[in-house]
């Protein structure tokens, strides 16, 4: 289930990131940065302590965030032409 949190998490920054930059390399690290500190920031306020393997989690969602919105992006980009 939190891959589904963090799959819409990063589908939802990263379409108000390209949309607001059109610059799609950053606008792509901006949507995977965004995205982890967000989610990571939800699974601590869920918890209520921070999760000992906080950042082999960070770095598998910031990845998985990351391909989400080169995705999101080359699909805005496609459809902007």
């Amino acid at each position: 289930m939190p891959i589904l949190y963090l799959s819409l998490i990063a589908i939802v920054s990263a379409l108000i990131w390209h949309r607001s930059q059109k610059r799609f390399l950053l606008a792509t690290a901006l949507s995977a940065i965004s995205a982890t500190l967000l989610f990571e920031l939800l699974a601590y306020v869920e918890a209520g302590s921070l999760d000992p393997f906080f950042m082999i989690a960070s770095v598998f969602a910031f990845g998985l965030s990351f391909l989400i919105s080169v995705a999101i992006g080359l699909l805005m980009r496609r459809l902007r032409e």
